[in-house]
């Protein structure tokens, strides 16, 4: 399912969903079923909810985000806000926020794929998120994680990436 130029609302249902919100500030739902979502540059801030909305959901589903062409690992910002998780592309305004992501292990994606093939699995979140806690990269212009920024945060990004 792909949505257009402008905000959409997209709904996968049961089963396997593609779902690219495309530009735009989208809301995309996947639902139950092994879900691909696709995110890359000029895609607006958009957000996703992979959890089922029925008490008692169940994380039985492999879930799976597709960053787009020409994204990096270094290019890309981890942080915690509240019960969500948001992935900005640095220089940029887009984001992607996955809702609930700290409520419960079926609101989590399962794999953080890159164009080039690395893979981030949920369980490395953490020590991004915790890693680029402590910095602020938005300067304007900065597509990067700054040279000011310490070594160790550059040797998580490559740990966690694989």
């Amino acid at each position: 399912m792909e949505g257009g130029i402008g905000d959409d609302h997209l709904e996968g249902g049961t089963g396997d969903d593609f779902l690219s919100g495309g530009a735009g500030n989208d809301d995309l739902f996947a639902g139950e079923g092994n879900d691909t979502l696709l995110f890359g540059r000029d895609d607006g801030q958009d957000r996703v909810s992979l959890a089922s909305a029925e008490e008692g959901a169940t994380d039985l589903f492999i879930d799976r985000v597709l960053l787009g062409t020409g994204i990096t690992a270094d290019q890309l910002w981890f942080q915690a806000r509240n019960a969500d998780l948001e992935i900005s592309i640095l220089g940029q305004e887009e984001s992607l926020t996955i809702v609930d992501w700290y409520a419960n292990d079926a609101s989590k994606a399962d794999e953080f794929v890159l164009d080039d093939g690395h893979l981030l699995t949920r369980d490395k979140v953490a020590q991004l998120v915790s890693a680029m806690a402590g910095f602020n990269p938005s300067a304007v212009g900065v597509t990067r994680i700054p040279d000011e920024m310490p070594t160790v945060l550059e040797s998580v990004i490559a740990s966690a990436w694989q």
